[in-house]
């Protein structure tokens, strides 16, 4: 949704009389923005299969030899699955800055509720994996997994403000 409103934000913009290059790189960001959010829209059909793949390795027996493996493994799919996600987020955080102060000021509301869109989603992946990197069994890993997550929201937290901060000072009477 984050992205989709970056998206509709640059469309209104780009239907208006702009100057030429401000045209051809609004054009460029909002390919940008499309291929982010398809890219971000697969994410469900991965997490899903990755989560079912976490229940089956639950679902084998107690005594089958390969059950810790299998939920090992499992649970590293179900983990880099919103760690990705959360590195999307991060790269359409990283668009939003340009998107909130191109575009045109009738949709900058949007493209604001977008950059929150994509902050929430930023803190829900981190946190997922957070969370869930405790069930692992290699400590190491889990250790680089959440350095990773906590990286990723170091980084996305301050853009989110900035370019709604940008969004206040285009707004300011």
């Amino acid at each position: 949704m984050g992205v989709a409103l970056q998206s509709m934000a640059l469309r209104h913009t780009l239907a208006k009389r702009i100057d030429e290059t401000l045209r051809a790189e609004l054009s460029a960001q909002l390919a940008a923005c499309e291929a982010l959010r398809t890219r971000i829209a697969d994410f469900v059909d991965v997490d899903g299969a990755a989560v079912r793949r976490l229940i089956d390795a639950y679902r084998l027996p107690a005594s089958d030899p390969r059950r810790l493996e299998a939920i090992d493994e499992s649970m590293v799919g179900a983990i880099r699955s919103p760690l990705d996600c959360a590195a999307a987020c991060l790269e359409g955080l990283r668009q939003a800055q340009r998107c909130v102060a191109a575009c045109h000021r009738n949709v900058a509301g949007d493209a604001a509720a977008g950059v929150i869109a994509l902050q929430s989603a930023l803190r829900i992946c981190t946190s997922n994996v957070s969370v869930n990197s405790h069930g692992l069994r290699d400590a190491a890993l889990a250790a680089r997994l959440r350095a990773d997550a906590s990286a990723m929201l170091a980084e996305g937290m301050p853009l989110a403000e900035s370019a709604l901060g940008t969004v206040s000072e285009r707004l300011a009477p």
